[in-house]
């Protein structure tokens, strides 16, 4: 589970995100980020389509995925960032170890890590 803190919930902030945020793409995601040294904390927010699956359970059991992930990846990060993850349908048949090592791969290319 995330952290309040760490949780983005403000739509107006995820739409500003997705028009004029960093897009970095992946096989199984998009994550769009920007770099807020301002900002009091890490927020992370993910957005699974009903196009990913039509069944809420798995959309919810990807995005508990995420979250799991990003409560381990965030204190290790060396700047506080604004992103959301836009999750492709390609995620359901990926295992979990493959998506934590596809983000952290990510964040280190990206040097966030």
């Amino acid at each position: 589970m995330l952290l309040k803190k760490n949780r983005l919930n403000q739509y107006s902030l995820v739409r500003k995100l997705r028009e004029t945020g960093r897009k970095v793409y992946s096989d199984s995601f998009t994550f769009v980020y920007q770099k807020m040294n301002e900002a009091p904390a890490t927020k992370v927010g993910f957005i699974v389509s009903s196009k990913v699956s039509k069944k809420a359970t798995e959309r919810n059991r990807i995005k508990r995925l995420f979250r799991e992930i990003m409560r381990k990846i965030i204190p290790d990060l060396k700047t506080n960032i604004v992103g959301v993850f836009l999750v492709k349908s390609d995620i359901l048949k990926a295992d979990p170890e493959k998506v934590e090592k596809e983000t952290i791969n990510l964040f280190v290319k990206e040097n966030l890590l």
